[in-house]
């Protein structure tokens, strides 16, 4: 469930504003989940047939032609617990990805926008101007003229080193991404 979640919003993220490519990236999960990475490929050609066999509606692929994460390894696709196709599961998850409606309001996902650059300025404006002081007009704008350089001074900082934390609320654990900070 969580990395289906996680497929949808790499879809949107990486559709480019196109919503035939969102929705054709959001089908590919159907072929991913059974093994399926490249579904142009002639030893994968049975399975597509019979998926599509099974559903009249199966999403014809124009722009996709397979998976776009980089090639798996022996040790990876061994850890991986696919699906098989045309299983009481996958014929669920089916239902779920390929319904006309949820696909046709899918198209809407293709303008994404994510807020986290608005977050960043919001969690640094908090650590000049905490909302348990008050500051004079003056003061405010003189912070938040610090808050706009340091913001902009971090702006495309590349450098960053990734590790797991735990995540209590989701009982599992996550990738956070910490970034060099300059001006500290």
């Amino acid at each position: 469930k969580k990395l289906i979640i996680r497929h949808f919003w790499y879809c949107c993220q990486n559709c480019k504003g196109d919503g035939d490519l969102l929705l054709e990236q959001w089908h590919s999960v159907l072929f991913h989940v059974v093994g399926i990475h490249a579904w142009k490929i002639k030893r994968n050609r049975d399975v597509v047939l019979q998926l599509k066999k099974e559903k009249q509606r199966y999403p014809d692929f124009k722009k996709l032609l397979g998976c776009e994460h980089p090639r798996l390894t022996k040790r990876g696709v061994r850890e991986v617990q696919y699906i098989k196709a045309g299983s009481p599961a996958h014929k669920k998850l089916f239902n779920v990805i390929a319904d006309t409606r949820r696909s046709n309001a899918m198209r809407k996902c293709a303008r994404f926008l994510h807020t986290g650059a608005l977050e960043v300025i919001h969690n640094v404006k908090l650590k000049y101007l905490p909302k348990k002081k008050s500051f004079s007009f003056t003061r405010s704008v003189v912070f938040m003229m610090l808050v706009a350089i340091e913001v902009n001074i971090n702006a495309d900082v590349t450098e960053k080193r990734v590790y797991r934390q735990y995540s209590k609320a989701q009982k599992d654990y996550t990738l956070k991404a910490k970034y060099k900070r300059d001006t500290e």
